[in-house]
């Protein structure tokens, strides 16, 4: 009886260690997936964020040239007026 009883825990022993390595496999692999989409979301952030900076860039440049246009002044007055308008807006 205590020798049937021995041999079941030793054959139990194998499952329940594969098991172990299998929980401690997906638990890793659970960590590297969290980690990598917290690297992707921070990086389509940051994309993100230069793409609204070059648009409101391109923006812009176009709204002053056509105050250039509708004004006539000259390419240096209107540098010097997006300077000012820039430190007025700070």
């Amino acid at each position: 009886m205590f020798l049937s009883l021995a041999n079941s825990i030793a054959q139990a022993e194998v499952p329940l260690k594969k098991t172990s390595r299998l929980v401690q496999e997906f638990s890793r692999t659970l960590k590297n997936t969290v980690s990598y989409q917290l690297s992707a979301s921070m990086f389509n952030a940051i994309t993100g964020a230069l793409h609204d900076a070059i648009s409101y860039t391109k923006n812009l440049n176009g709204s002053l040239n056509e105050i250039r246009i509708v004004t006539g002044q000259s390419a240096d007055q209107m540098a010097k007026f997006a300077q000012s308008a820039n430190a007025a807006a700070k």
